[in-house]
């Protein structure tokens, strides 16, 4: 794991940097991390279940962009979780550092914050200058998104070659890169763990679940099954068409699912924010 300078205590909260030893910047990204925990000073740019992020700028000329991400304090199971496994925020930077030391693209972690007595953490990482899958997908031509979603099945393929299981496979937490060819990078990794010897292949195509369980008027049926394929080349199963078929079912059930919970009204809006 990256070195990290000696924790700052500021109320309560005690942070530690990745960022290198300079103590100006360490002291910057921990007056942003305040910023953000105050709040009321800039708005969110995403909210989920358990946290809300937040984009600041910081620096003497406010070219540094990064990302705050701002856990809610634990429930009670997942308070004895905290205290087994250490924060979301500690977890979060476990889960990056193993993804980046197997080879594959994951933001760079810049510090972590604790609180000693409410329980909340937080994760600043630096900014990444690419688009969120889904905007970068729709935008794209159909030449480029046929690639770009061979490539999303041969990268995930890889990293559960390399005995990696993503926790939250969404396309929200996956960005692109415009380079030739396009860059991946996989976020959001506090879940992130080593395969299970157990029920391994589940856990898998779980991913495979997570990737494609919400309709999008411009992917198609075949566009799925072309992220299903490459995934089963890279992982080392050639064609791998019964496991396809299998994932295929597993999806087909989670979409079935959801319009019973939700209803369709409900998972067509969640289609337009950008699932795949």
């Amino acid at each position: 794991m990256m070195a990290a300078q000696d924790g700052l205590e500021r109320e309560g909260w005690r942070f530690e940097s990745f960022a290198g030893d300079d103590p100006e910047r360490c002291n910057r990204l921990v007056e942003a991390a305040r910023t953000a925990i105050h709040g009321g000073v800039v708005k969110p740019v995403r909210r989920s279940r358990h946290a809300t992020t937040y984009r600041l700028r910081i620096g003497a000329a406010g070219l540094r962009v990064v990302f705050i991400k701002l856990y809610d304090p634990p429930r009670p199971l997942g308070l004895a979780r905290r205290i087994v496994r250490g924060s979301r925020a500690r977890r979060a930077l476990v889960g990056s550092t193993r993804v980046r030391a197997a080879g594959f693209e994951a933001p760079e972690v810049l510090m972590i914050g604790e609180q000693g007595w409410g329980g909340r953490a937080l994760l600043i990482t630096a900014a990444i200058n690419g688009d969120v899958l889904p905007r970068f997908l729709e935008g794209a031509d159909v030449k480029t998104r046929r690639a770009t979603l061979a490539a999303l099945g041969r990268e995930v393929g890889r990293m559960h070659r390399a005995n990696l299981i993503h926790g939250d496979l969404t396309p929200f937490n996956i960005f692109a890169l415009r380079d030739e060819p396009v860059r991946l990078i996989f976020l959001d990794h506090e879940r992130t763990r080593r395969a299970p010897i157990i029920n391994r292949r589940r856990a898998e195509l779980r991913n495979l679940v997570q990737l494609g369980h919400f309709p999008f008027a411009w992917i198609s049926r075949a566009d799925q099954m072309r992220v299903f394929r490459e995934w089963a080349a890279a992982r080392g199963l050639g064609n791998g068409r019964a496991v396809r078929r299998r994932a295929w079912r597993m999806l087909n059930r989670r979409v079935a699912r959801d319009l019973q919970r939700f209803g369709a009204a409900a998972v067509k809006r969640s289609s337009h924010t950008g699932a795949v």
